[in-house]
């Protein structure tokens, strides 16, 4: 915390000392690109932070009708959020389906605020027309406008986003994990120099810009680091998935149950069953497989699992009946 309050004492130290050793001319046509990156920036950062993980390994289907899109706010709406809520769910391992009748559970998400704020200081006298509507009072008067007499501005434009999901099973409509509330802000900073500028700064910079070009600063300019993030994987990296430890891949190269992040397995035959263990111990299948051979027409190892599948399929039914 010191050590931002210091950094941002001295760029403003800075920009009262060019002050009186320079002058120039910058304007910034649009602001545009900069709202909508300090909308996406604070999207990404409040949904970065939000924990999928107790749905891993679970089929979900995403619903989205209360995330309504609004006219008005921009490029970055309501479609960005939806597809940011579905990388993270996928990268925690959730199972999407397209449809709601295939899935387990129902994750809903809503938007509590998206947009921007800005604000504005001035070292000097701003424009102002009040004089002039003063003179308007005396007849004969000239009109006499008080121009910018500014020695220097800076303005600070603020992103915000407010996300929450929760998750509740498809039949039974009960509820099994919520989120919280999710706020996360960005920010950017424009100052001017006697009309020299802007020096940028702030969460959607890689560093201190000025007038659009890297600006090495000592003391001010830092190291670029992302933002928190939760989940198996980072938020904001690149990842490839089938590389991971966590990609359930067999052996022989075919992918096995859906669980995307299960371990690497060794699948071998004893009898009629197909058999996995962990490929840092495929050299035991032979003993296993010895050992059990003589055994193997006397064993299902697909019955006891149908009887639970049988057993919890029993269970939902009687929720379902129940007043």
């Amino acid at each position: 915390m010191c050590r931002w309050r210091l950094r941002d004492f001295l760029l403003d130290g800075l920009v009262l000392a060019f002050s009186v050793v320079l002058a120039g001319c910058g304007t910034t046509k649009s602001r545009s690109a900069t709202e909508q990156l300090l909308i996406s920036d604070a999207v990404d950062r409040a949904i970065a932070i939000i924990d999928f993980s107790p749905l891993a390994d679970k089929t979900v289907f995403l619903d989205t009708k209360y995330l309504v899109a609004v006219k008005g706010i921009g490029f970055v709406n309501t479609e960005y959020v939806t597809s940011s809520l579905r990388q993270q769910m996928l990268a925690s391992g959730c199972l999407l389906q397209e449809k709601v009748e295939d899935a387990e559970y129902v994750v809903e998400a809503r938007i509590g605020a998206l947009g921007t704020d800005s604000h504005e200081v001035t070292y000097g006298i701003p424009p102002s027309s009040g004089l002039a509507h003063a003179t308007e009072l005396v007849p004969g008067a000239p009109r006499v406008p008080i121009p910018d007499l500014s020695v220097a501005k800076k303005e600070d434009l603020l992103g915000a986003s407010k996300v929450a999901v929760f998750a509740y099973h498809r039949e039974t409509k009960i509820p099994v994990w919520q989120s919280g509330m999710s706020v996360a802000t960005s920010n950017a900073r424009d100052s001017y120099v006697l009309g020299m500028g802007p020096i940028q700064d702030g969460t959607i910079y890689h560093g201190t810009h000025f007038a659009g070009s890297r600006w090495q600063i000592p003391l001010l300019s830092k190291k670029q680091q992302n933002p928190p993030t939760r989940g198996l994987v980072s938020y904001y990296d690149e990842v490839q998935f089938d590389q991971l430890a966590g990609r359930l891949r067999r052996d022989d190269g075919s992918l096995g149950p859906p669980p995307p992040f299960a371990l690497r397995l060794h699948t071998f035959q004893v009898g009629t069953e197909r058999l996995s263990i962990l490929q840092d111990h495929r050299a035991d299948a032979e003993a296993i497989a010895q050992r059990w051979e003589p055994l193997a027409a006397e064993f299902d190892l697909r019955e006891p699992f149908g009887r639970i599948r049988e057993a919890v399929d029993e269970a939902r039914r009687s929720a379902t009946r129940a007043p």
